[in-house]
């Protein structure tokens, strides 16, 4: 009797303890959680902002032209300083480059936090409706960015896999396959045609894209795509819709001073990216 009395006990004590497990709350271990996110304006804004930090990280694509090129020679204290950009400008690149994989790692990670807002632009992740001023000129700058890492990889990487319904997770891994160079400037083209509509001029916040920086990436994107490399049809007419930047920005008379503090932001610029020291 005591036997039975003994498993009864040990069985309820079980059912007690599954029961605890199920209802967890992950509010329990997480002061926010995915559901509790994207409510607000500026839930948005603070999200488009991380978009935008990759950018920082993808400094070392224009020194890998320079040194893939005639215009530096890599090198430093030793033979064995910076072997990936070494191995950049003997043209001995194996699969394993830590300076490419990183350039590669960087534009998915920008690519992924643009999916992740374009996934939840209409209903957040706890399935509400969040509308404030200014929201379809914040995605414009979020369309641009995707274009941007997305023409960076092409650019650095050739064929690679192109995604645009959402953010990746670990159940999408190894299921991607790449797509040609040409399918992913379209994607891009798609985007900069987006951002375009609805991108001001000008920012009111310095530092943010404009209209201008989404025509100038396009007319690069339109020129480098393989698709139209020998002028193909509509070419001109293409880029003449995507460059009317109606005099309000022009060249400089004098190039001194473009490489310093100074020289940031000037009149001729319409992107620019530079490091915080």
């Amino acid at each position: 009797m005591h036997k039975y009395i003994l498993t009864a006990v040990a069985g309820m004590a079980l059912l007690a303890s599954c029961k605890k497990y199920i209802s967890y709350d992950p509010h329990d271990t997480y002061k926010v959680t995915a559901l509790d996110y994207l409510k607000t304006e500026s839930d948005y804004r603070t999200m488009e902002v991380s978009v935008y930090t990759p950018l920082q990280w993808l400094d070392q694509v224009v020194p890998i032209g320079d040194i893939a090129s005639d215009n530096a020679v890599s090198g430093g204290e030793s033979a064995s300083d910076v072997l990936d950009l070494q191995q950049i400008d003997d043209f001995t690149l194996t699969p394993v480059n830590g300076t490419l994989t990183q350039i590669w790692q960087y534009a998915y990670e920008g690519v992924n936090r643009a999916n992740y807002l374009f996934q939840y632009r209409d209903k957040n992740p706890a399935g509400q409706q969040v509308s404030f001023a200014g929201k379809d000129a914040m995605y414009g700058e979020v369309y641009f960015l995707r274009a941007y890492y997305y023409f960076t990889l092409a650019k650095m990487f050739g064929d690679v896999p192109l995604f645009v319904d959402k953010r990746l997770d670990i159940s999408n891994s190894g299921t991607l396959k790449r797509v040609a160079r040409s399918a992913v400037y379209l994607q891009a083209e798609a985007d900069l045609n987006s951002a375009i509509a609805v991108l001001p001029a000008v920012q009111v916040q310095k530092g943010r894209i404009t209209k201008y920086a989404a025509q100038a990436l396009a007319w690069e994107g339109i020129f480098v795509s393989e698709q139209i490399r020998f002028c193909g049809d509509g070419v001109a007419e293409r880029c003449q819709l995507r460059c009317l930047f109606a005099g309000e920005r022009f060249l400089i008379d004098l190039f001194v001073g473009r490489r310093e503090w100074s020289g940031v932001g000037l009149r001729d610029t319409v992107f620019q990216c530079f490091p915080l020291l």
